[in-house]
């Protein structure tokens, strides 16, 4: 009977990868989105630029930066402790 080698793999498992980039506060999942920035691409967000609040959509992210497009057809660039405080959605 030939003999058969079984070798253990070396990837993380499902479980526990999904234990490094979350965690649960309050029954509610958490993803460190510096692990994963694409995952804010499509976000709806909103900042109060003196007293009037725009909302915008985040359209892309070139690190550093999450690239906004306003409603009203302004565009901004912000880094990602900016984007975080201003996620709506």
């Amino acid at each position: 009977m030939p003999s058969v080698s079984l070798r253990r793999s070396t990837r993380p498992s499902a479980t526990a990868a999904l234990k490094n980039i979350t965690n649960h506060v309050n029954d509610e999942v958490s993803v460190d989105y510096t692990l994963h920035p694409h995952l804010l691409v499509d976000r709806y967000v909103a900042k109060d630029f003196d007293g009037v609040v725009f909302e915008g959509k985040v359209e892309y992210f070139k690190a550093p930066w999450f690239h906004v497009i306003y409603d009203d057809g302004d565009e901004e660039d912000y880094n990602a402790n900016e984007i975080l405080d201003m996620i709506i959605d």
